[in-house]
């Protein structure tokens, strides 16, 4: 395998991982725009884990996660008493504030970046992607998927059927953090530089839009969304000029074509066969 299609897929991989992060939090009704808050953090941890302790990547890349999984425990606590729009206005000065402090932490490089001592193959970004989808997919044929769609449309009516919604609403804003921590943490381990200007809030938005041009009905829709967003720009390299502008034509088209997503529940349901007129009369 060449080097462009490897650093390609490596791509699509941690698009995937910021993807599936994004589908958690829009699978429970939240807009949430503190991915890139949460990928800084990741990083940043991990960076600093692998050059300061000779530790194997995936204990430095579980530091990361923590971080971000105990950041977003005290986020969600602090705006939990907010919906909707304001909820994502919240999260948004998240993704602001986070590389802000790290671009003037000097220690970690501030303005100029932050090297990184280690190095991971390509496969390891690739299969962290695979045990991420893995486990959305192992989530999607639990209760917890159930409640969580239930708690996206009403959070009152589940609470009245018992259902934890808080609990729940929380749990899915941990794992949504801790996949964006993974892929912040990916990233800073294959390219070996943390830049703390990568992390804007376009990398937030750039996760929601491929989570809603794949379909968020189903996890499948991650990877296809991520598959898309990815490639789609590659195919019309050969045009630099116009890409970018083909590429918004076709984004656009998915989301007028298809408002749901590429990928929905009902390519997945499975169908009941036609009843005769003996079984529809008996």
């Amino acid at each position: 395998m060449n080097a462009y299609l490897s650093g390609l897929l490596v791509l699509y991989a941690l698009n995937l991982i910021s993807t599936l992060s994004a589908f958690l939090s829009l699978s429970g009704g939240s807009l949430n725009l503190a991915i890139a808050g949460y990928m800084a953090l990741g990083a940043y941890i991990t960076a600093w884990l692998v050059n300061s302790y000779p530790v194997p990547p995936f204990l430095v890349m579980t530091g990361g996660m923590a971080a971000c999984c105990v950041l977003a425990f005290v986020f969600e606590n602090l705006v939990r008493s907010l919906k909707g729009l304001y909820y994502s206005l919240a999260s948004f000065a998240l993704s602001q504030i986070v590389p802000a402090v790290f671009m003037n932490i000097e220690s970690l490089g501030g303005a100029a970046g932050y090297p990184v001592a280690a190095f991971i193959p390509p496969w390891y970004t690739w299969a962290c992607a695979g045990a991420a989808l893995a486990c959305i997919l192992y989530l999607s044929f639990t209760y917890a998927a159930l409640y969580l769609n239930a708690i996206s449309h009403d959070t009152l009516v589940p609470a009245l059927m018992g259902i934890p919604a808080r609990p729940i609403i929380l749990s899915s804003a941990l794992i949504s953090a801790a996949f964006a921590g993974l892929g912040g943490g990916l990233y800073a381990l294959s390219f070996g530089f943390v830049e703390a200007q990568h992390f804007t809030i376009m990398l937030s938005i750039y996760a929601v839009l491929t989570a809603l041009v794949g379909g968020t009905q189903t996890p499948w829709g991650a990877p296809a969304g991520a598959a898309v967003l990815t490639f789609a720009p590659e195919l019309f390299r050969v045009s630099d000029q116009w890409r970018y502008v083909i590429f918004a034509f076709i984004l656009l088209a998915c989301l007028y074509l298809r408002p749901a997503g590429l990928l929905t529940s009902d390519l997945f349901r499975r169908k009941r066969p036609e009843r005769t007129e003996s079984e529809r009369l008996s």
